[in-house]
């Protein structure tokens, strides 16, 4: 909860925000993990790694090797949901710009977007692409399965299931 008002700092300028070891609990159903994952991803922190790597089932290990091969990190995480600046401050939708030049931009990826589901029921989850600045269709793909779609409705709906996240690079 304390890390929302810190979002919008750019850490190259302030601080990275510490978001937690990303370590992976075997005791946990997978959604939560990658919900972990993509929280500690998204927001453009201090990424470290905890527990035993080498004991991680291959799945999870890809999954680090995935997270921790990005390190174009301390960019400001923006929260377009504005509800989350006047309820509890839980976002459903969290985003990042890759500036001209950056390691990721160089890439081809110009911006990454993540959406949570904090609750115990399936949510449709929506952002404006206008408010993520895409004047146009964009090309997306999930950064967890490499699933590549079409963004080109006025507004990006999603259907997020319990306690699960949605991450994606987007290409334009």
């Amino acid at each position: 909860l304390w890390s929302l008002p810190m979002l919008g700092f750019g850490g190259r300028r302030s601080l990275l925000l510490n978001t937690d070891s990303v370590g992976i609990n075997l005791d946990l159903p997978d959604n939560e993990n990658f919900f972990r994952l993509t929280w500690c991803y998204i927001t453009m922190g201090l990424i470290e790694t905890g527990g035993r790597l080498e004991e991680l089932p291959d799945m999870y290990f890809q999954a680090m090797k995935k997270l921790t091969g990005r390190c174009d990190r301390g960019y400001p995480c923006r929260c377009p949901d504005q509800r989350a600046y006047t309820g509890v401050p839980l976002p459903e939708s969290l985003y990042v710009d890759f500036p001209e030049g950056s390691p990721t931009a160089l890439c081809g990826i110009r911006q990454s977007v993540a959406f949570f589901n904090w609750s115990e029921e399936p949510r449709f989850i929506s952002i404006s692409r206008h408010t993520l600045g895409h004047s146009s269709s964009v090309e997306v793909e999930d950064f967890w399965t490499g699933e590549k779609s079409i963004w080109d409705d006025d507004f990006v709906s999603l259907e997020v299931q319990p306690h699960c996240a949605r991450l994606f690079d987007v290409r334009w």
